[in-house]
């Protein structure tokens, strides 16, 4: 389940294995559509689970990897530590890409 507090329109989640973009947020339900699909669905905040930040999900955002095993966009940097980092000050937890989401999206405006 995820802290319906931490979502936002466009965060990327999943329900029963699938990955959504979420298209409205209720007191009760999320909206959401499946990739792939031309509809939204509604599920009850239990009913839908964060999705990990990964190698290839990070990649495919634009992030950098380095030999270092380092990821970077624009001044963001990933490393196998528990933290993301803006430069090398250490901003939230590692988490839910939805985290890692917001965080991008209200420091730089980017949308990944």
């Amino acid at each position: 389940m995820i802290n319906p507090n931490t979502l936002q329109i466009g965060n990327r989640i999943s329900y029963q294995g699938y990955v959504a973009t979420v298209t409205a947020l209720a007191t009760h339900f999320v909206h959401f559509c499946i990739d792939g699909e031309d509809h939204d669905s509604v599920r009850k905040y239990e009913d839908i689970d964060p999705i990990p930040i990964t190698e290839e999900r990070l990649r495919d955002a634009g992030f950098v990897e380095y030999p270092t095993g380092r990821f970077r966009l624009d001044h963001f940097v990933i490393d196998d530590r528990d933290h993301i980092y803006l430069g090398s000050t250490p901003m939230v937890r590692k988490g839910a890409w939805h985290d890692l989401q917001n965080l991008v999206r209200l420091i730089s405006g980017k949308i990944i």
